[in-house]
C-alpha cells in the first residue's frame, strides 16, 4: 500500500521526433521516455516544444519506490494531451529515482493555470525577452520566460490580437520603438490596463547613469544610439490617456552581471540615475535594487524574479502590491542560495497602492 499519493507537474524536455515510431523522445528528471504524437501534430508541437508540461499522479511507497502514474504531456498553447511511455514500462507509466521528490515539490509554473477570468477586450500587453545577443553575452531563459509570460496574459483575459511578443533577434530597437510609440497608442482606450514586461540585459550609460534597455542589436558602447531609454520608456507609457499601466523589468542596470552589460573600459557598478518621475496611474515593478543583479536559476531554468511573479499568479495573488510582498522574501532567498543579493522593487512604494493596479480581476 502506497504513503501517500499527489498530483504532480514537472517541466519536460522534448528531443527529436522519430516520424516511423511516431514518438517524440524526451527527458523528465533525468528518465528518457517517449511520447506518442501523430505526424500531423508533431510540427505544431516542435514549434513551442518549450510551452509543454507532464502532469499525472505520483505515488510513494518507500524511498527506492516512487512511481509517476497516468503520465501525460500537456501542449500549453493547444491544451491537447500525448501519452508518455517509458522503455520497458507500460503506456502511461514511468518508473524514477529517489531523486525526483524535490523537482516533484515544486510545482511547475509552465502549467498555465486556467484563472476563469472573463476576457479583457481593452487591455494591451508588450511583452520583451532577448536572451541571445548580437555581440554580447546571452541573459539565460528571458525568451522562453516572456514567452511564458505571454501565455499568462492570455489567461488572465488578455485577447491575442492586443499581445504583443517580440523575441530575441526580431526585438531591435526600431521593432521596440514601433511597439511602444507606434503601435502601442493606437490600440488604447481609456479603461485600457496596460503592462509591459522586458527581459534580457539593461545597462547604464556611464557619463550620465542614465539606464537603457538593451535591444537585440544594442551597443553597450554606444547607448544614446543604439539603446532604449527607460526614461523614454517612462514617458511614452506614461502619456498614454489609460486607466493603469504596469511596468515589469526583469533586467539590470548596474554593468556589474547578470542581466546587465557594460560599456567597454568601464568600471561596473555606475551609479545609476534613481530620479524616476512617474504618471499617477503607473507603477514599476523591477527585479533589483541598486547595484544589484538580475540572476537565473539553472535549476528553474527561469529568471528568479520572473519565476516568483508568474508563480504569484499560480497561488492566487491579485495586485501587484500582493505580488510584490508575496515574492520579495522568495526572491531574496533563492539569490542568496545562489550567493548573490537581489531583492525586488516597487516604485510608488506600496504603501500608496492599496487597492490599485490589479492584474487578476
Amino acid at each position: 500500500m502506497s504513503k501517500w499519493r499527489q498530483d504532480y507537474s514537472l517541466p519536460v524536455t522534448l528531443g527529436s521526433y522519430d516520424a516511423d515510431r511516431k514518438v517524440f523522445a524526451a527527458s523528465i528528471a533525468g528518465e528518457k521516455v517517449f511520447i506518442n504524437v501523430p505526424r500531423e501534430k508533431a510540427i505544431a508541437l516542435q514549434g513551442h516544444k518549450t510551452l509543454v508540461h507532464v502532469e499525472g499522479k505520483l505515488i510513494y511507497h518507500d524511498a527506492e519506490n516512487i512511481r509517476l502514474t497516468n503520465a501525460v504531456l500537456i501542449d500549453e498553447v493547444t491544451k491537447e494531451r500525448f501519452i508518455l511511455n517509458g522503455i520497458g514500462a507500460p503506456p502511461k507509466t514511468i518508473e524514477t529515482a529517489a531523486s525526483l521528490i524535490p523537482t516533484v515539490a515544486t510545482v511547475s509554473i509552465n502549467a498555465i493555470p486556467d484563472f476563469k477570468i472573463a476576457p479583457r477586450p481593452n487591455d494591451i500587453a508588450i511583452v520583451i525577452g532577448i536572451e541571445n545577443y548580437q555581440g554580447i553575452p546571452k541573459s539565460d531563459h528571458s525568451g522562453s520566460d516572456a514567452e511564458l509570460v505571454k501565455e499568462y496574459m492570455r489567461a488572465l483575459g488578455f485577447a491575442q490580437r492586443n499581445i504583443v511578443l517580440i523575441l530575441n533577434e526580431r526585438a531591435t530597437k526600431s521593432r521596440i520603438e514601433t511597439a511602444i510609440e507606434g503601435w502601442l497608442p493606437n490600440r488604447v482606450k481609456n479603461d485600457s490596463r496596460i503592462v509591459f514586461y522586458y527581459s534580457g540585459h539593461g545597462a547604464p550609460e556611464p557619463k550620465t547613469g542614465e539606464a537603457y534597455i538593451v535591444p537585440f542589436d544594442g551597443d553597450p558602447n554606444y547607448l544614446a544610439t543604439s539603446g532604449y531609454p527607460l526614461k523614454r520608456l517612462y514617458e511614452k507609457l506614461g502619456a498614454l490617456k489609460v486607466h493603469e499601466t504596469i511596468i515589469i523589468l526583469d533586467s539590470c542596470f548596474s554593468g556589474s552581471g547578470g542581466r546587465s552589460v557594460l560599456a567597454k573600459g568601464a568600471r561596473p557598478l555606475v551609479m545609476v540615475k534613481d530620479t524616476v518621475f512617474l504618471s499617477r496611474n503607473m507603477v514599476v515593478l523591477t527585479a533589483t535594487q541598486g547595484s544589484q543583479i538580475s540572476s537565473s536559476s539553472p535549476e528553474k531554468m527561469h529568471g528568479i524574479f520572473t519565476y516568483y511573479f508568474l508563480k504569484a499568479l499560480q497561488d492566487g495573488k491579485r495586485t501587484i502590491v500582493d505580488i510584490y510582498q508575496y515574492i520579495k522574501p522568495l526572491i531574496e532567498d533563492e539569490a542568496r542560495s545562489l550567493n548573490v543579493e537581489q531583492s525586488p522593487n516597487l516604485n510608488p512604494p506600496h504603501d500608496k497602492l492599496a487597492g490599485r493596479f490589479i492584474l487578476r480581476k
